[in-house]
């Protein structure tokens, strides 16, 4: 049972204003690990988790440098020095493992109007050749964290992985079919199509790429791969929406793309750095004057456990005695002011000034944030710590060496269940994806290397 609420509720990316009556909530038994997904939490606070995980990273990089040399001014013993670098090296490779191939716990979205329809409307499985989850999991994980809805959107892939695609999608329950589309002839970005009939066979041209960045085109193009009016009619034809993605964009194509008829732009796309201010106000503009949906995706192809952006829809009263996929593509379509984009905390491009002092302004927003269940696991670990330091009697291993041994075990034998798990996932899909194999091998190396090598640690410590 979910019970833990945050002290605040997630906003409108349109306007940084709170939604009052959805509200984000993390259970009392996934609380329970949080000094182990704390980090997570910090990350995911930051307006552009990637220039702030950068100076995060370079901030613990320069404590360590001085904490070493301090270290090694007061012992002057250069081999400990060394192996303190490589423990310390070793375990930053162990967690940033752990953190981006376990989906570790993470806010759920609960709404307190149940017309409202939670939608995730760009994610990717194996068949993506850039994927690391299945199908299945996409949908169990998005599940857990209150989405009524998915759009499976894999990058266009060859004809044997679009039968496969549409033989793992029988069952749309949960989902919405669709795919991303790379836009190389007159353009330079990207377009998210979902809501595809999967009982009308594709549109010629849909299906040639692999998602690379130089694909090989057929050999007679047709045109609305040339035009994208002539894309749009085609989707449109299909009975899908049209979306365009939130990465390469220019102020003179957001504007030229809502002339043309697409359906939504994505305003936020967690996959990808926050949109610039010019673009931003345009797609604003476009939703005014065109009543186009703005959208949240999070672009999620299995890689941390951080969703934290929804659509959420609102349909029309007389849409409520259909189908959830149904609801959500008339609305897309037609009520474009019925659709809110949604996230956990502000997303924008960040200064200089906050990327110099992100460190701080994650633990912040973290503190302020935080939830009951949440603060209640650190107090109980940090009193847990107290009593076990008081009554310790293990000469030979100190309790900070137990705790560092505990903590590297239980990261260790996650990232080897992942592998072993994402490896079976991979023998039995038709395709067998490249990425998915060679992740699932890295994990299950790292994972097994590292429990080995803990346990020769152990012994050479108890024995010793």
């Amino acid at each position: 049972m979910t019970v833990a609420t945050t002290p605040f509720h997630p906003i409108n990316a349109t306007n940084n204003q709170a939604i009052e009556n959805i509200y984000l909530s993390l259970s009392w038994w996934r609380a329970l690990i949080e000094p182990m997904t704390a980090p997570l939490h910090i990350l995911a606070t930051l307006p552009d988790i990637r220039m702030g995980t950068l100076s995060i990273a370079l901030w613990s990089l320069l404590i360590a440098i001085i904490y070493m040399l301090q270290h090694f001014k007061q012992n002057h013993n250069i081999q400990e020095t060394i192996s303190m670098w490589g423990t310390l090296l070793y375990a930053a490779l162990l967690y940033s493992t752990f953190f981006l191939l376990v989906p570790l716990p993470n806010w759920t979205l609960i709404k307190t109007d149940k017309n409202l329809i939670i939608t995730d409307l760009h994610s990717h499985s194996l068949l993506s050749h850039d994927g690391v989850i299945s199908f299945a999991d996409n949908l169990s994980i998005h599940h857990q964290r209150g989405f009524d809805l998915v759009a499976l959107t894999n990058h266009p892939n060859t004809f044997k992985a679009r039968i496969t695609y549409q033989q793992e999608t029988n069952d749309l329950s949960e989902a919405i079919s669709g795919m991303e589309i790379p836009v190389y002839y007159g353009g330079h970005f990207y377009l998210s199509v979902f809501g595809i009939n999967h009982q009308i066979k594709l549109p010629d041209g849909l299906a040639w790429s692999q998602g690379h960045k130089k694909p090989l085109p057929p050999q007679s193009l047709p045109d609305h791969l040339w035009s994208v009016k002539k894309l749009i009619r085609v989707i449109h034809q299909h009975g899908a929406v049209l979306a365009v993605v939130a990465l390469h964009l220019d102020v003179k194509e957001v504007q030229g793309l809502a002339r043309a008829g697409v359906d939504a732009f994505e305003i936020v796309n967690f996959g990808h750095h926050p949109l610039s201010d010019d673009v931003r106000q345009a797609m604003l503009q476009a939703q005014k004057k065109y009543n186009i949906a703005l959208i949240a995706s999070n672009d999620w192809h299995g890689w941390t456990g951080i969703l934290n952006t929804w659509t959420v829809i609102q349909p029309d009263p007389s849409l409520h005695n259909q189908s959830l996929r149904n609801q959500v593509i008339d609305t897309m379509r037609h009520h474009g002011n019925q659709v809110i984009p949604v996230t956990a905390y502000p997303i924008h491009t960040m200064s200089n000034t906050e990327i110099l002092f992100a460190p701080f302004i994650a633990f912040y927003q973290y503190a302020k944030t935080i939830s009951l269940a949440q603060l209640l696991s650190l107090w109980a670990y940090f009193f847990l710590f107290l009593i076990l330091s008081k009554y310790w009697r293990w000469k030979n291993i100190s309790l900070a060496q137990a705790t560092q041994h505990s903590l590297l075990i239980g990261m260790a034998s996650a990232i080897l269940w992942h592998g072993i798990s994402l490896y079976q996932v991979w023998a039995l899909s038709l395709i067998h994806p490249p990425l998915a194999y060679q992740v699932s091998l890295y994990a299950m190396v790292l994972g097994a290397l590292t429990l080995l090598l803990e346990a020769y640690r152990i012994k050479r410590q108890v024995f010793k």
